[in-house]
């Protein structure tokens, strides 16, 4: 649970005359102060009928009462249309409406076991359990269903009204939740005099009422329990002087991110300089009175006619196709073809573009979780989905219109969907046109996606290099790459030596004829090979391959760098008698050695440390940016990379294959701004608690959620388990995108910046909790998958510096364990990570080796600066 209080200037208003203040409002509201209703109940129904007040009615900020100040943490806008994640995400959509004949008419429902009705039994059930528990001064509204969206009706466009008036008056409820979750954590922190460390009190109360504790994760990092600015609450009207013993100090409100106002006279600034209230005073004098202010709605962003944010994008986007075609093998270009033509969905990133909660007129591109990918496109119409066969991802929004709309679709009030959102923010058009193709780019494709659940497993698909591992045949009903464009197991694996211990390691194959001592097999270092060329644990074929000299040589390379044989230079391109040494390459004097010893970093929580930094400075650049890395052995693979390889195209080529590198560019000269920094804290569990499936599925919607802000490109760069963990929601084609400057960055020059993640974003990101004693004094750090700062050391004996198809199949052989239900997966500690991961020592030696050997070359023949 997340609090902030906003730094804002505090503002005067004046209603009727008489100014109020607000230390924390940004914006004027229209503030009730008709004190007729106070004390009375607003939700009380009028007679024989029931309460007339909807949600609209309760948008006003009202006087502090005992039982009613909850309303002010009601959101003053639908938290559904920005958060679309569990568990509240059913909230998208209205659910589907029934139609059934009788005798002499037709009437229409919805069924009795849809998501409105569950949701609003697990609101209430936790409101009332807290309420209860605690003690707290509330008196609840009426339920949803009071709204009669569970009766039956004869026109089906009176069932839509209902339905959308009662998906409203859940946020009525949400608020009441919030609130309950801010006074049962304040009742706990003040009854521990703020020394409170242990498991929350009300989180127990949650699970006793039968809340999982995946559940309760979801509702923390939803909009319900983050307090911060960029939800915006109604707020409430404070007394000063005559304040009531039960009323929150205005600071709590302010915490919570809760808007407060108060009147504002020579008696309230009296009272508050009299009790040293310094927080109650305003920082600027109260205006003239001559020019009084009524209010009656909250001001409203006028639309402008700024261009959306996905006009710019997919014309950028187009740009970059030259550059996978450039780089793709035939079995690459083999998979987008048939993308072309079979659409997929199941191994496709799916994105929404929602409008942003805290920037008016501005679109976001928020990434879909495997789970809700198929409510997801139940919300759209064809003409509404873009999908983009280089990169297999889908893009959805309301306002697309690609191929026109669906004639045959209902598009009045009486529709399925019961809804329609406001016009985007473009005065020109109320849809955007498509983006310009050229003749050798297909054009936009939209959905025919299978509504069958087998199509949409609870699994993150592989990447395509290393698809054969876990998917040899696509599952029936889904319009997947179909498996004739897989790998062959028959086919050879020297180009695979080739890419990887030539590519990777230096590894020259001798000229036919050379003449090596003790060329023979030995098991060991065949097994030793196998794992650092990625192959399967049980992979038999191709073993006449190991037979060959051109293994025997690969062998003998291999035993020679372990330390086990003698060494034979012209095996090594780091080595001026091998055929072609690497330093000889074209690109090698492009790299540049950038010494990092005496760079001082405030900032204990940054994730990027070494000693030296190579970046790739090409004699004639072709983008702004610059591509780098801190390993010595990355460095020298770029320099072997095909000589007509752009930047971008290496930066995709890394990309593909889960390598570190980094992307450098100048600094922007304009800033966004933000209106608070995201803070972001790791889950909790109790000691002794068992994880299951719906933990790891609450784990999955949190990495989502953190994969959707604008700088987590740099989890795909970072390499490693950070990039297969982000791989299958974000894909590449962001890749070399400018910085955002959203969080932490890296910059190693005063010209050079990138994006980077913090530890506690990368532990977040691996699924770390901190699992704590009732007391708090035990603590332990346990994750699904190993922490990043461990996976990138070097004791790290299963991280060769690439991804691998031994790597995927480690990673999905305990994914689908994790998604059987009975399963007895459980997080590990950072103790029994490095315990698993430490490797084979050989395999460990091999790879220091060559890093020495790399960084000694590099050292003694680049060119290296040392910034100020």
């Amino acid at each position: 649970m997340v609090s902030h209080s906003p730094v804002v200037e505090g503002r005067f208003q004046l209603v009727d005359g008489v100014p109020f203040y607000s230390p924390n409002s940004a914006f004027d509201a229209p503030l009730y102060l008709d004190s007729s209703m106070d004390g009375m109940n607003p939700f009380q129904p009028r007679g024989d009928r029931r309460s007339d007040i909807r949600y609209g009615d309760l948008l006003r900020p009202r006087r502090w009462q005992k039982a009613f100040y909850w309303i002010a943490f009601i959101p003053t806008d639908h938290w559904y249309k920005y958060y679309r994640l569990p568990p509240f995400h059913h909230l998208g959509k209205v659910p589907p409406i029934q139609q059934y004949f009788t005798d002499e008419e037709s009437a229409y429902c919805v069924s009795p076991d849809n998501p409105f009705t569950v949701l609003e039994d697990e609101v209430y059930r936790a409101v009332v359990a807290l309420k209860n528990k605690f003690e707290l001064p509330c008196v609840l509204p009426f339920l949803p269903n009071a709204l009669g969206y569970l009766g039956t009706y004869r026109k089906r466009a009176q069932l839509v009204q209902v339905l959308q008036e009662t998906r409203e008056w859940f946020s009525v409820w949400l608020g009441a939740l919030s609130y309950c979750i801010a006074m049962a954590d304040t009742r706990q922190w003040v009854t521990k005099e703020l020394k409170f460390t242990g498991y929350p009190n009300w989180r127990k109360v949650l699970m006793e009422e039968g809340f999982s504790e995946g559940w309760i994760d979801d509702v923390v990092r939803s909009p319900v329990g983050q307090y911060l600015p960029q939800y915006p609450r109604v707020g409430c009207i404070l007394e000063i002087v005559k304040e009531h013993p039960d009323q929150p100090m205005g600071m709590w409100f302010a915490n919570h991110s809760v808007p407060v106002w108060w009147r504002w006279g020579p008696e309230e600034e009296a009272y508050c300089k009299q009790w040293n209230m310094t927080w109650y005073l305003p920082q600027s004098p109260p205006p003239a009175k001559e020019s009084p202010t009524v209010l009656t709605e909250r001001p409203k962003t006028p639309l402008t006619c700024k261009e959306p944010e996905w006009i710019a994008f997919f014309q950028r986007r187009e740009d970059r196709y030259s550059h996978i075609t450039a780089t793709e093998s035939r079995l690459d270009r083999q998979r987008r073809e048939n993308r072309t033509r079979d659409r997929p969905v199941r191994t496709a990133k799916v994105f929404e573009w929602l409008e942003s909660y805290d920037e008016p007129n501005t679109w976001k591109r928020t990434p879909v979780t495997q789970k809700c990918k198929l409510d997801t496109f139940e919300l759209y119409r064809n003409h509404q989905m873009r999908y983009d066969p280089f990169f297999n991802e889908w893009d959805l929004c309301e306002h697309f219109c690609f191929g026109g709309g669906d004639d045959a679709y209902d598009t009045d009030s009486d529709s399925e969907r019961g809804e329609e959102l406001p016009p985007p923010p473009v005065a020109v058009s109320s849809s955007p046109p498509p983006t310009p193709h050229s003749a050798a780019i297909p054009p936009p494709l939209t959905a025919l996606t299978s509504r069958s659940g087998d199509c949409y497993p609870n699994a993150d698909p592989p990447p395509d290099l290393f698809r054969a591992v876990l998917h040899p045949s696509p599952p029936a009903g889904d319009n997947t790459t179909p498996s004739t464009t897989l790998p062959s197991p028959a086919c050879p694996i020297q180009q695979e030596v080739e890419d990887i211990f030539g590519g990777y390691y230096g590894f020259c194959a001798p000229v036919i004829g050379t003449d090596f001592p003790d060329l023979s097999y030995q098991e060991r270092s065949a097994d030793w090979f196998r794992r650092l060329l990625g192959l399967l644990p049980d992979e038999t074929y191709n073993q006449e391959y190991f037979t060959t000299p051109h293994y025997l040589s690969a062998q003998l390379f291999l035993d020679s760098n372990v330390g086990n044989k003698p060494p034979h230079p012209s095996l090594s391109d780091l080595e001026d008698s091998a055929l072609r040494p690497v330093r000889l390459l074209p690109r090698f004097p492009q790299i540049i050695r950038v010494s990092l010893r005496n760079r001082i970093s405030n900032d204990d929580n940054n994730s990027d440390c070494a000693d030296f930094l190579y970046v790739l400075k090409p004699s004639t650049p072709s983008v702004p940016w610059k591509i780098a890395c801190f390993s010595p052995i990355t460095a020298l693979y770029i320099c072997r990379l095909p000589s007509e390889y752009t930047e971008t195209s290496i930066a995709f080529h890394l990309s593909q294959r889960g390598v570190s590198f980094r992307v450098l560019s100048p600094p922007p000269r304009l800033r966004r701004p933000m209106h608070a920094r995201v803070v972001h804290e790791l889950p909790i569990r109790r000691q002794t608690h068992r994880f299951t499936k719906e933990d790891y599925e609450s784990y999955v919607n949190q990495r989502t959620y953190l994969l959707g802000q604008p700088h987590m490109q740099a989890a795909i760069r970072r390499g490693g388990i950070a990039w297969r963990l982000a791989i299958a929601t974000l894909g590449i084609a962001d890749v070399v995108r400018e910085p955002t400057l959203w969080g932490d960055t890296f910059s190693p020059t005063a010209d050079l910046v990138e994006d980077t993640l913090s530890k506690v974003e990368l532990d977040l990101l691996c699924g770390a909790y901190e699992c704590i004693s009732d007391d708090g004094k035990q603590r332990t750090l346990k994750s699904w998958w190993p922490l990043v700062r461990y996976y990138e050391k070097e004791e790290c004996g299963e991280n060769q510096g690439h991804w691998s198809n031994r790597r995927e199949s480690w990673y999905g052989d305990r994914l689908l364990k994790m998604q059987n239900p009975g399963s007895e997966v459980q997080p590990l500690s950072y103790t029994e990570w490095k315990s698993k991961l430490h490797g084979v020592k050989a395999i460990r030696t091999f790879t220091n080796h060559i890093t020495k050997q790399s960084a000694t070359l590099l050292g003694t023949r680049a060119i290296t600066i040392t910034p100020p």
